[in-house]
């Protein structure tokens, strides 16, 4: 389980201001876990996944991004994504 593994990697970590970037059919439930064990410190995220694979919990966090990509071949709405994910990690405080 994404939730749980990411759960349990990042319930020692410190900080402010988290970024969470996740891809693919398990970043829903990785962000999840991230959100769990970090809370308030996530000042933002983005999830890129395939349409019918958001967890509808992560509607309750307002600093996070949902981006489908076209699946299973990549196309017009995949690209968009990966320039979302281009995007985002050049924002992302060092």
């Amino acid at each position: 389980d994404g939730r749980r593994r990411v759960r349990a990697a990042l319930s020692a970590e410190g900080g402010d201001d988290w970024w969470v970037l996740a891809i693919g059919k398990a970043a829903s439930r990785m962000t999840l876990g991230a959100f769990d064990a970090l809370g308030p410190r996530v000042a933002r995220a983005l999830v890129v996944t395939r349409p019918d694979h958001f967890d509808d919990e992560l509607a309750e966090h307002r600093q996070l991004t949902r981006l489908a990509g076209d699946h299973p071949l990549p196309g017009p709405a995949s690209l968009a994504a990966g320039e979302a994910v281009l995007e985002f990690a050049r924002a992302a405080p060092a």
